[in-house]
């Protein structure tokens, strides 16, 4: 196969790693990028055991600035990816276009860390303070940029101060350099974990030009050109938009995406180069929407002005679990899915797939939903 002038072998296709509520296993030969979809087999967990000194720095300075941003898209579904804070006072973070897509609001999580200053990686916890309304590292952002050919988007929280000692990530000045060692930090839908940190070392970096499909046969896949870092490191779904370390702990990529194919290949990752985000946000400055970005600012742990409500990173409490809420939740991800095989023409799958969301969710609106779907393909 070739896409926009790039070979790519026939036994592989491309993914890009955004929202992953619903799950697919994209077929052997077909270029899908991953925004919004499950891939088994390419996780990579985040073991405390396995870390130096250096990767847990890294690890422990990154995570604070790396963000977890979900965007509600109907149906109890949740669009998901990652972000990292690049500005404390402007209260910017930096993702991808295809995280945000066109929406003009997102809801952004910083990391839980609890009292002894453990970070609490659990998915479900998150889930079920934003279900019950106490999620208090959550704040509302506003897409203010997007850059679609090169995968970058800028979001601005709606809050008045962010909470104290929060740091933003400093933007490297400089491309990396093949054989230098790199971590990311990303959210992956294959995992139960938020904030999972994967480490590797850059393989190239270079100009790519290439065709990223959400799904399999998307009438309108995106067109993108950018510069990127190619890595031995993998990435998975929900991984997008999140940082990309040099040993500094500066960013010098975005997570954008990888090759992938069958099981004799070795999947290759790829995040936007630094010099792209750069080109983005001086863009932005240019035209005053933005002032320049200011390195590795940190909050004073000071009173917050009178009327002010900024999120805490820390918390003590969660709410109990809702299992129906969390029953809702599974039905409305094997609803997407079974509507994304639909939309791929295997109608006869789609139909055995709505048809187990009956039996087993009896009671959730994906049921009722499915009952429809079920109804209209079924009708003599």
């Amino acid at each position: 196969m070739n896409f926009s002038g790039h070979a790519v072998p026939s036994n592989c296709y491309a993914l890009y790693s955004g929202e992953e509520r619903s799950r697919i296993n994209p077929p052997s030969r077909r270029v899908i990028p991953m925004r919004g979809r499950w891939l088994a087999g390419l996780a990579v967990l985040f073991l405390v055991s396995g870390f130096s000194t250096a990767e847990e720095s890294v690890y422990k300075k990154g995570l604070r600035s790396t963000v977890w941003i979900v965007q509600p898209v109907g149906n109890n579904r949740l669009r998901t990816g990652s972000g990292s804070l690049i500005d404390v006072s402007q209260k910017l973070v930096l993702t991808n276009y295809h995280v945000v897509g066109d929406e003009d609001k997102a809801i952004v999580f910083l990391p839980i860390i609890d009292k002894k200053g453990t970070l609490v990686p659990e998915r479900s916890k998150y889930l079920e303070l934003l279900q019950a309304g106490a999620a208090t590292n959550a704040m509302e952002g506003k897409v203010i940029a997007r850059e679609k050919s090169k995968d970058l988007a800028l979001i601005q929280l709606q809050i008045k101060s962010l909470p104290p000692g929060t740091p933003a990530v400093k933007v490297a000045k400089d491309t990396p350099s093949p054989g230098d060692k790199v971590h990311s930090i990303g959210s992956p839908g294959v995992s139960g974990a938020l904030f999972n940190y994967t480490d590797g070392s850059v393989k190239s970096v270079y100009q790519k030009s290439w065709r990223a499909m959400r799904m399999p046969n998307d009438p309108m896949p995106l067109e993108l050109s950018a510069r990127v870092i190619e890595t031995s490191s993998s990435t998975n779904k929900g991984d997008s938009g999140g940082p990309l370390f040099n040993d500094k702990c500066e960013l010098v990529g975005v997570t954008q995406g990888a090759l992938a194919g069958d099981a004799d290949i070795r999947p290759i990752s790829y995040f936007i180069d630094v010099s792209e985000v750069r080109s983005m946000l001086d863009s932005l400055v240019k035209q005053k929407k933005i002032r320049p970005v200011k390195a590795a600012v940190v909050v004073a742990a000071a009173d917050p002005p009178a009327g002010d409500k900024p999120m805490p990173m820390t918390t003590a409490s969660t709410q109990p679990a809702n299992d129906a809420a969390k029953k809702e939740e599974q039905a409305a991800t094997k609803l997407e899915f079974a509507r994304d095989l639909e939309k791929g023409g295997k109608l006869d799958k789609a139909l055995e797939r709505y048809r187990d969301i009956v039996k087993q969710f009896p009671e959730t609106k994906a049921a009722a939903e499915a009952k429809k779907l079920l109804e209209k393909h079924e009708k003599p």
